[in-house]
């Protein structure tokens, strides 16, 4: 497919027939690379959370569809805040062949799309050579816990155990919520979520008390022949954690595995369990794809960032004070923020105080994955000497994170 040769129409689907045709080239797609191809084959119905047709993007050269990209409306939490993204997967799929130039095109498309409707931040995860010139940045490493299956078949044998079925979601879910307040920047699911993507429940088990109410849960599946991968789990007390270990290890013991690979990110109650026993923590830190971030409207995201903010000055010492600082974006827009006795407010004004930072940089601030000392040191503006409030407000607002998206919300 010759992109110089074609006219290209990208827009949101005119028709049903243009629907169903975008989600079967998903489907397709998916299948061709291993992925579960239901996801797509009826595409996310109305259930799902701001399912609407805009959100799928094509790529139509004449009567041919040569492209398709699927926007997903997410609310993610970060502290107190509450941050609109837009996440744009599972990435652009080209009929037949891959071309890099629609794939852009499309990626063009839907950022001018959720920059119409005021999205805080766009979300995707694919090739970085595609995506850094668009202001893509990664930002979301892949953390791991690696446990021995001798070492998992020592905890307390589980309560009983069983294939989750789809009268079990709620119950999930609240186990879910529950078990992920205090992971940073992480989907607020609503039933509807799991219900879109329950696509497999023989890799999906939980634990039962005595009643029958689900204790604990978790989806699984196998990594070659040495790993079974926990892609997520959680409980709902503590109590019931090594009973779940010891559930997980009999499947890996089962399909004839020597160790278990739990995805899970450290601030997770589940991995700071496994912290007392014999086992790996990894952290994944890669420029070269993975999770990756843009920001789409700057202002309004440092707006949305009011409610932690504010949060966290409450528990400093700069709760009774009023300081400033000035961050001054690669693009030379300004963003003042100020805290007066504990409230903050954020404008587009060049106050005092003033820090350049490019807007990768910028980005990295607010979702966390570098703190304030670590980004703004060495550059040209004020040291900590010159400016001990502003340097002050900065730490206190911008702290270092563990930002995590978990596996089933990336789809």
């Amino acid at each position: 497919m010759n992109l110089d040769a074609m006219e290209l129409a990208i827009r949101a689907p005119q028709d049903e027939q243009e629907l169903r045709r975008a989600h079967a080239l998903l489907a397709r797609t998916f299948a061709e690379q291993g992925a579960p191809a239901v996801y797509w084959r009826n595409g996310y119905s109305a259930a799902y959370p701001s399912s609407s047709a805009e959100y799928t993007r094509v790529a139509f050269a004449g009567d041919e569809l040569a492209g398709v990209l699927r926007i997903t409306s997410e609310t993610l939490r970060l502290g107190e805040a509450r941050l609109k993204v837009g996440g744009l997967g599972p990435g652009p799929m080209v009929a037949r062949q891959k071309n890099a130039g629609i794939a852009r095109l499309l990626l063009e498309d839907a950022l001018r799309h959720l920059r119409s409707r005021k999205y805080h931040l766009a979300l995707l995860f694919g090739d970085p050579r595609l995506h850094y010139p668009l202001g893509f940045t990664p930002v979301f490493p892949e953390y791991f816990i690696l446990l021995d299956v001798a070492e998992g078949l020592t905890f307390e044998a589980p309560h009983a155990v069983r294939p989750a079925k789809p009268g079990d979601l709620a119950a999930i879910q609240r186990i879910h919520n529950a078990n992920d307040a205090a992971v940073p920047f992480s989907v607020l699911r609503s039933t509807a979520h799991l219900t879109n993507k329950w696509t497999q429940h023989e890799d999906a088990h939980v634990l039962t008390d005595a009643d029958g109410a689900v204790l604990a849960y978790a989806i699984t599946t196998r990594h070659g022949s040495q790993h079974l991968d926990i892609l997520e789990a959680g409980a709902a007390e503590r109590s019931a954690q090594p009973h779940l270990i010891r559930a997980v290890t009999d499947l890996a013991d089962e399909a004839n595995c020597c160790r278990l690979r739990f995805h899970l990110p450290p601030t997770h109650s589940l991995a700071r369990y496994l912290q007392r026993f014999p086992t790996v923590h990894e952290a994944h830190h890669t420029s070269g794809g993975g999770g990756m971030a843009a920001l789409i409207d700057t202002a309004e995201t440092l707006e949305s960032m009011i409610p932690e903010w504010e949060s966290r000055l409450a528990a400093s010492s700069l709760h009774t004070q009023h300081t400033e600082a000035t961050l001054i974006a690669g693009d030379g827009a300004s963003y003042r923020i100020r805290a007066h006795r504990g409230a903050v407010d954020v404008s587009p004004a060049k106050g005092h105080n003033r820090f350049h930072i490019g807007r990768e940089n910028l980005l990295e601030l607010v979702i966390g994955g570098r703190d304030a000392e670590d980004v703004l040191t060495g550059t040209r503006d004020q040291s900590p000497s010159q400016a001990p409030e502003a340097w002050q407000l900065l730490r206190t607002l911008f702290p270092r994170r563990t930002p995590y998206v978990w596996e089933l919300d990336k789809l």
